[in-house]
């Protein structure tokens, strides 16, 4: 499920004490704007398309930076919009840190038990509004280049390890501000000693039931599920890495969005469509 909500219960590995080193990150070059053509092939599409853009160079983020994760709705609108500080750039892993106090932008909150019901007559995301939504618990989320899920461990207050949550959602695309995804409603929640529980099953139901979802869709996710539960069992990356131990080496306050936060940079048309 696509958080607009707070949380409260709930080898690389991270150097403690000090940032982990990561590779150096080509700096983005900001010119005017100007179109350019990007091709695009995915399972789904295969087509070219010309978005207002930055020029971005390839290169890795460099532990500290801004980087702003987006998810992305089935129409293509920015649903949520996150900044958060890089903790690790790498082959392996794209580590961030969502820090408390985090000023966010999303659609409207809907409540836990409101959200089967809600289904069917919430609007799509482009016709609600876009709120500041403070996040209040801070969070490390690791994200796998390809895969279709990220793994995120929930702090409580003096950054007690309270709980994994496996995010399944779309393998994401990278953008000149961060990184984009796509949200896929059911989840994977484990307590820090491993009992765990599929989340919003429910809602996930309710998805096909109303064609907002396919059949193949369903399999999909349902099997990158079991692949988090897989990992988790056999405490495989990153459930045995330490993360759990991680702590930021500063005393910065929270990032901020960019005044471009809701830019279109094509990513819709990248990302698997979940009615395919």
């Amino acid at each position: 499920m696509l958080f607009v909500y707070s949380i409260h219960k709930a080898s690389i590995r991270p150097s403690l004490g000090r940032a982990p080193q990561v590779v150096n990150r080509v700096p983005l070059t900001l010119p005017r704007p100007r179109s350019w053509h990007l091709a695009t092939t995915t399972a789904h599409h295969s087509r070219s398309i010309s978005i207002p853009a930055y020029t971005l160079t390839m290169g890795r983020w460099n532990a500290g930076d801004t980087l702003v994760l987006r998810y992305i709705d089935g129409d293509g609108t920015v649903a949520q919009a996150i900044p958060t500080r890089v903790i690790e750039d790498s082959d392996r892993v794209l580590a961030i840190h969502l820090a408390d106090g985090t000023l966010t932008k999303s659609v409207p909150d809907v409540a836990p038990e409101d959200r089967v019901a809600a289904l069917d007559t919430l609007p799509a995301a482009a016709d609600r509004p876009k709120l500041d939504r403070p996040w209040t618990n801070d969070t490390i989320r690791l994200h796998f280049r390809d895969e279709p899920f990220s793994v995120w461990l929930l702090f409580g207050p003096d950054w007690k390890f309270n709980w994994w949550y496996g995010n399944l959602e779309a393998p994401y695309v990278d953008t000149p501000i961060g990184i984009d995804t796509r949200d896929h409603a059911l989840d994977v929640a484990a307590r820090p000693d491993g009992r765990w529980w599929w989340k919003d099953e429910e809602e996930f139901a309710r998805r096909l039931e109303l064609g907002i979802d396919s059949p193949a869709h369903h399999a999909r996710v349902r099997a990158a599920g079991n692949e988090v539960i897989r990992r988790l069992e056999g405490r495989a990356y990153p459930f045995r890495a330490d993360w759990e131990h991680w702590r930021p080496q500063h005393t910065d306050p929270p990032p901020v969005l960019p005044a471009d936060w809701d830019r279109d940079f094509g990513t819709h048309d990248l990302l698997p469509r979940t009615s395919d």
